[in-house]
């Protein structure tokens, strides 16, 4: 705080001042926030890092008055192989002692470091103003993150250290580490920013075993025509209540959440069974692009990851609409067990989903 006030002043007194000051903040300016999705617009949170954070970012303002460009940057944690959080965080993984730290829930927004460079690049070069995350658009947990790690060394991630052990053992600062901040890099998206690593788990093996490709990350693709109009078969999409009609029965989905029309940053709950066990899921409107795009993703759920990225398209007065879904099963290695086990079961998810939406479309 004291040296961007020092530079901003000196900034005033020059006969030659900069045209544009990029300058540094952090996620630690939200606090502890949950699962709400936090973009630039949001409300500072409480704490000593939200604090620092406020003041932080107040005196880089002071440059906007003086006819200075300026942005600021409200980074994530880096991920780079020669410094930063990840070799620290690898480090027990070698010995068999890593984990993720407090409960595993909560969000942890990260960025490879070619990306946060990148990121500082197109600050300076393409007259941004204003306040960006700078995080990558995907929404890892403590978990997951932990995961990541100990797959890319082969290590399990499974020595969890609880909140009441963090507190004895680093005090305030546990509070620090087990805060959730699902962080969206919305200003970003909206300018074209093009990230290199938008996925964690190949982009902390990119760094902690570059020779190996990372496996973790599954895809499932499907097409389909359907034979009306892109607005129709968009506006099925956009209503929560129509999710019901289109999930077998034997999952027995029950909507949680308020029915209504989605758009960006809409979350819906809800309740499935899977094979008789029952379980809640949380989705987020990640991207709404009416009537062509929309992708969604999950907060709370069976999955370390689940991302479905939706697209429509018109074709000689049909819609053809493309699906992918990359997932992430938890508990690594021992969900390598179980894996086709799942892909059969998300596949016939989709069959039976595609028969609905064609016995819909062609009755109406």
């Amino acid at each position: 705080v004291d040296t961007t006030h020092k530079l901003v002043d000196a900034m005033e007194h020059t006969t030659h001042p900069p045209t544009a000051l990029v300058a540094a903040s952090a996620v630690g300016f939200y606090g502890d926030r949950g699962i709400e999705p936090l973009d630039e617009r949001s409300a500072p949170g409480t704490g000593f890092l939200a604090g620092v954070c406020v003041a932080w970012e107040r005196e880089a303002s002071r440059a906007s008055a003086l006819g200075i460009r300026t942005v600021i940057l409200r980074t994530a944690i880096v991920l780079g192989r020669e410094g930063g959080a990840l070799p620290r965080m690898a480090a027990p993984f070698r010995f068999g002692a890593g984990g993720p730290l407090g409960n595993g829930r909560q969000f942890v927004p990260w960025i490879h470091i070619d990306d946060v460079c990148a990121l500082y690049l197109a600050a300076v070069e393409n007259g941004w103003s204003g306040v960006f995350n700078a995080v990558a658009p995907d929404y890892a947990t403590s978990a997951r993150l932990s995961q990541a790690i100990g797959a890319a060394i082969r290590r399990p991630a499974l020595a969890y250290a609880p909140p009441p052990i963090l507190r004895l053992v680093l005090g305030e600062f546990a509070t620090t580490l087990s805060a959730s901040q699902l962080a969206l890099p919305s200003r970003a998206q909206a300018a074209g920013f093009r990230w290199s690593h938008t996925r964690l788990e190949p982009a902390v093996q990119s760094l902690l075993a570059p020779s190996r490709p990372s496996r973790l990350v599954r895809t499932v693709r499907r097409r389909q025509t359907i034979h009306a109009p892109i607005s129709d078969v968009f506006a099925f999409f956009a209503r929560a209540e129509n999710l019901e009609s289109i999930t077998p029965p034997a999952l027995r989905f029950e909507l949680e959440s308020k029915a209504g029309v989605l758009a960006a940053g809409s979350s819906i709950r809800y309740r499935l069974r899977l094979h008789g066990v029952p379980f809640g899921w949380t989705t987020l409107i990640a991207k709404w692009q009416p009537p062509h795009a929309f992708v969604d993703v999950q907060l709370r759920g069976p999955y370390a990851l689940w991302e479905h990225r939706h697209a429509f398209e018109e074709r000689d007065g049909a819609t053809v609409m493309h699906d992918a879904v990359d997932y992430v099963l938890p508990w690594y290695p021992f969900s390598t067990i179980v894996e086709g086990f799942v892909r059969r079961d998300v596949e016939a998810i989709f069959d039976f989903r595609a028969r609905i939406i064609e016995q819909r479309f062609e009755a109406a």
